[in-house]
């Protein structure tokens, strides 16, 4: 589908409410269940796990990033993912970007990554990002033609170097 087939169908909500956390956390659990060492564990301790680091995430993120927008990303009117991004001065930062595993390969990552893309350069902004080196999506962002610049162990810090 093309970039602007995908723009009529694509839209971000702004607004977090209450009744978007059950959707944000399962959208953390798929994520991390994809991880195999997930499935070593029990289902009750599987889930006090990762419920702790849902909210130590969420935490970490308001404590760095305090100014950052936290979207729900649709898609034909279903919430698909979420997208977490810090605009400062000189960076454009996309903190997170998740989509649910049946939404993802349809464009959807890349549209968002290229609209943030063509905001960072229009605003004259780098665009970053931190990938774990083992997320598949570093090929994705290696097409965008985002670079590594930093090892910070288990992630890298991408820029696109223009």
């Amino acid at each position: 589908m093309g970039q602007k087939n995908l723009a009529e169908i694509i839209s971000m909500r702004g607004v977090i409410l209450p009744d978007d956390e059950p959707f944000l956390m399962r959208l953390f659990f798929e994520l991390h269940l994809e991880d195999p060492n997930w499935k070593t564990l029990e289902e009750k301790q599987r889930k006090l796990l990762l419920d702790m680091q849902y909210s130590a995430q969420n935490q970490h993120y308001s404590n760095l990033y305090p100014n950052a927008a936290h979207q729900i990303v649709n898609y034909s009117g279903t919430s698909v993912g979420r997208l977490f991004v810090d605009r400062s001065a000189k960076y454009i930062h996309c903190i997170d970007i998740t989509i649910l595993g049946e939404y993802r390969n349809q464009g959807i990552g890349s549209f968002i990554l290229n609209d943030l893309i063509g905001e960072s350069s229009k605003s004259e902004k780098v665009f970053s990002l931190e990938v774990l080196k083992t997320n598949p999506a570093v090929k994705l962002y290696e097409r965008l033609g985002l670079k590594v610049v930093r090892d910070e162990g288990a992630h890298w810090r991408m820029e696109l170097l223009e």
